[in-house]
């Protein structure tokens, strides 16, 4: 008997497979049979069931792989039933012409009400064991498949743990070896590939107008295994840069000028990744210093006296504007802020939250004058003599910025 023999692995894939269908096709027609009506379904069931116990019972099942393909071509391409799975991994399908012989298939059925007890109690037995013996006979197969290889990568050769929840998923779940939808488990269990730490050599928050920026290498630290990086800037010195690993070095420094107020932005992205941003602002610098006085008359802030200033900073003044300032009671302070990154002016300072007010005439700080900084338009906001004050000085434009 064929099964007192050590099977090559095309037989014991069709056996495998053949026990299996049994089982299926034998639990549809237990539930067909108990309906009176004639159809081609039954019809079909009980071609298929015979043949494939037939093929079962044969004394040495000497069938060359090719002869199996014709049958499985038989059942899934002709008569539309997917009754043995696996086939491309095993053979080289060509498919075949076979005409469907209804007429046959219909004179089988014609007594089945009169054989239907007989066969239901045959079937049933033949079911229970073919059941038990094919679950064994799996184990090899899977076996011989979990072996195969697909464009050179195992099929599965571990088993996979969610890392994320996903859908109905949930991070912890196990996956068995031995599934055929690796690459799609993969992918989908596994949290995706991120980059973190994007930077360039010479970054910084604020730039002062005008200067220009020397881009010599960008770096990054990787989570995962992130795919197809590349980088971008929307000032269109880079677009796309295949980038790989951790860094990238130009062939030659980049030059980003900030001749105007504005921002660059640098993007780092891939395959199932977010992108990464970085960018870069360029800003007017804002001004502080002091000036003795003897008297309570407000002292003239010049372009020398500003440049000359002994606290210069870059900062975003949009909001506020922040210093730190010290002037006793013989000083008089001043802090100057480009016009066009601080309109309309401030109209509160704050220097704790028990100590704030408005900016305006007769108050501390006084109203403030426009002066000329290399072109560019200042506010100069000016505090009293007899004030001493040191300490975080805020300017804002509501008294709870």
């Amino acid at each position: 008997m064929y099964y007192d023999r050590t099977l090559e692995t095309h037989e014991a894939l069709f056996v495998s497979r053949s026990r299996q269908r049994i089982t299926v096709l034998g639990a549809e027609l237990a539930d067909e049979f108990q309906r009176n009506d004639v159809t081609n379904y039954k019809a079909e069931l009980i071609v298929e069931l015979e043949y494939a116990i037939k093929a079962l019972m044969s004394t040495d099942l000497t069938w060359t792989a090719d002869e199996i393909q014709l049958v499985i071509d038989y059942y899934t391409k002709v008569a539309e039933l997917t009754a043995f799975g696996y086939r491309e991994m095993i053979f080289n399908p060509t498919p075949i012409e076979v005409a469907c012989d209804c007429d046959t298939m219909l004179t089988l059925i014609n007594d089945i009400d009169i054989k239907v007890d007989a066969n239901y109690s045959y079937l049933l037995s033949l079911i229970t064991q073919i059941d038990i013996d094919y679950k064994a006979a799996d184990t090899a197969i899977y076996d011989y498949i979990n072996s195969l290889t697909l464009g050179g990568d195992a099929i599965w050769d571990k088993d996979q743990t969610a890392e994320l929840d996903v859908g109905g998923v949930v991070e912890g779940d196990e996956y068995l070896t031995g599934s055929p939808l690796q690459k799609t488990l993969e992918d989908l269990l596994t949290l995706p590939p991120a980059i973190e730490n994007f930077t360039f050599d010479s970054w910084v928050d604020l730039v002062e107008i005008g200067d220009t920026l020397v881009v010599t290498s960008f770096s990054w630290d990787v989570i995962g295994t992130p795919a197809n990086l590349k980088i971008s800037d929307d000032a269109g010195i880079l677009t796309d840069q295949a980038v790989s690993g951790t860094s990238y070095t130009p062939g030659a420094p980049l030059n980003y000028p900030f001749a105007t107020g504005k921002t660059i932005t640098w993007t780092i992205e891939g395959d199932r990744m977010d992108p990464v941003t970085i960018s870069v602002t360029s800003v007017y610098k804002s001004y502080f210093d002091k000036e003795v006085t003897a008297d309570d008359a407000a002292v003239t802030i010049t372009e020398a006296k500003i440049l000359a200033a002994s606290v210069a900073n870059l900062q975003r003044t949009s909001v506020s504007v922040i210093m730190a300032v010290s002037t006793s009671n013989t000083e008089q302070g001043f802090i100057a802020v480009a016009k066009t990154q601080s309109q309309p002016d401030y109209s509160h300072w704050r220097v704790n939250d028990n100590n704030n007010s408005t900016i305006e005439t007769g108050e501390f700080i006084r109203p403030p004058v426009d002066v000329t900084v290399s072109g560019v338009v200042y506010r100069v906001y000016r505090w009293g003599y007899r004030s001493p004050l040191v300490d975080t000085l805020t300017l804002q434009r509501t008294d709870n910025d």
